[in-house]
């Protein structure tokens, strides 16, 4: 296996680990909160949608990351 094959698919497990992590944590966190403290705007909803899919293909963060590390070499 190449080492960009293996760097990605070590992306893809840890998107993978992190996006179950901050679900159930989203979940805990939406069951405790009262009303009144309960994100109204959406804001936490759209963070939780953007990092779903930015964890959703892995391989364009890491390529993204990569590209913009070369452009600052």
């Amino acid at each position: 296996m190449g080492e960009t094959e293996e760097l990605s698919k070590v992306y893809h497990d840890v998107a993978e680990r992190s996006s179950k992590l901050l679900g159930e944590f989203a979940q805990k966190q939406a069951q405790g909160m009262s009303s009144a403290v309960r994100d109204e705007m959406g804001i936490a909803k759209a963070f939780m949608d953007l990092y779903a899919r930015m964890a959703a293909d892995p391989s364009v963060l890491a390529t993204f990351s990569m590209n913009m590390w070369m452009d600052y070499a």
